[in-house]
């Protein structure tokens, strides 16, 4: 995907820092499974309502027995989950976070 964007981007044809070119680059990758670029699939999957979406989605089933936290996030939030410690911070004090942009969703479930 980003060096999808890179192309677009060394071009001229949009900029990265006006959300409309984000938009119009990300329009053509964001679920549609099927693009390749330079060989590689560049398609992403975001939950967005598409329907073809749910080519990116994968299920799985994992014991629980053990778990405390339970966290579902964005990769807005993935910097705040990048090692145990930095983890551990965040589901501490969740709202450290909602200061640092917008472009982020957390849910975390506790296990009582």
């Amino acid at each position: 995907m980003e060096d999808y964007e890179e192309r677009f981007l060394k071009k001229g044809m949009y900029s990265w820092y006006d959300p409309r070119g984000r938009v119009l680059i990300r329009a053509g990758l964001r679920n549609n499974y099927i693009l390749t670029f330079e060989g590689k699939k560049a398609g992403y999957g975001a939950l967005t309502g598409e329907e073809t979406a749910m080519h990116f989605v994968k299920t799985y089933k994992v014991p629980l027995e053990n778990v405390k936290y339970i966290c579902a996030y964005t990769d807005g939030c993935m910097q705040y989950f990048e090692n145990k410690e930095i983890s551990q911070k965040t589901i501490q004090n969740p709202d450290s976070i909602k200061d640092s942009g917008s472009e982020r969703t957390l849910v975390i479930f506790e296990k009582e």
